[in-house]
């Protein structure tokens, strides 16, 4: 574990399987998932096996399954257990087609398996103004020689939407709450002819909100953001998954890739709200 960051990490993906199951449509699907997806590589490294006290260096195989109908992937691993003479189920988690930004590494945390990890990057715009999250690294099973300390890499990021809804686009002060705001900016009400406080109005159409809340779980965070829709509907198993662009900071550049319930219906000019889980991976070279 890093040294700091004091909370264990979770290290399960029960969590991360919105908007695309439920556990238990999930494990009714993960047979045919496994039969029906493409080996894309096969390499030896070290893994620590599920209960065992050491690692040991093993030959893994990453499967990729694409659901026919859509553009949704998931990444399945395995590892070879030499003493059971089989290929062991490491993991089995999203692996999304995103947007892709330069980032610094700041902090990784290798999970017990050997082949996940969770990291901390920092993206810095061109006028220098930085900001720092984590990202559950996709890719870290072959990859974890580029994810050092100070290393510059380009990431392909996305986020699944654990739970989303639509945001409010404002509200309305009145009365004496508007006049304890415009306090607040140097202000004095106004008023109409009846002699009552002119409402003041909030816009929050435009309100970019991210915010992580557990440090066992840093690439989860409540947020809030305006969405451009890319695609609606896509087909996957039972259910329809819409995928979207929005914004993690106050930085336009900074956008991400947002998969999320297609029951999910967010007017147009309305932003969505609710919980994300961050992944990524090196660009290009995974896609």
């Amino acid at each position: 574990m890093s040294q700091n960051h004091k909370t264990p990490i979770h290290q399960r993906h029960g969590d991360h399987l919105p908007p695309f199951f439920n556990v238990d449509e999930f494990l009714n699907h993960l047979n045919d998932m496994i039969q029906e997806s493409r080996v894309i590589d096969d390499l030896e490294t070290e893994v620590r096996l599920e209960n065992a006290k050491h690692k040991i260096k093993t030959k893994v195989i990453a499967t990729r399954f694409k659901h026919r109908t859509s553009i949704i992937k998931f990444l399945i691993l395995f590892a070879y257990n030499e003493n059971q003479k089989c290929n062991e189920l490491v993991a089995c988690y999203p692996y999304l087609n995103g947007f892709d930004h330069e980032v610094e590494i700041s902090e990784v945390i290798e999970w017990d398996n050997c082949i996940e990890a969770s990291v901390r990057c920092i993206y810095r715009n061109k006028a220098g103004d930085k900001f720092e999250f984590w990202f559950f690294c996709a890719d870290y099973y072959k990859n974890k020689a580029q994810y050092k300390i100070g290393a510059k890499v380009k990431i392909n990021l996305a986020a699944s939407c654990l739970y989303g809804e639509e945001g409010s686009t404002g509200f309305v002060l009145t009365g004496q709450s508007a006049i304890d705001f415009l306090a607040k900016m140097g202000k004095r009400p106004t008023y109409n002819d009846k002699g009552e406080v002119e409402p003041v109005k909030i816009n929050t159409a435009n309100t970019v909100a991210f915010m992580p809340n557990d440090e066992s779980t840093p690439d989860i965070a409540e947020f809030m953001s305006p969405l451009k829709e890319m695609l609606g509907g896509m087909p996957f198993f039972n259910r329809k998954i819409s995928c979207g662009e929005i914004l993690i900071s106050s930085n336009p550049a900074l956008k991400v890739e947002l998969y999320y319930n297609y029951e999910t219906k967010i007017r147009p000019g309305h932003p969505i709200m609710g919980k994300l889980w961050l992944s990524g991976y090196i660009a290009e070279q995974n896609r």
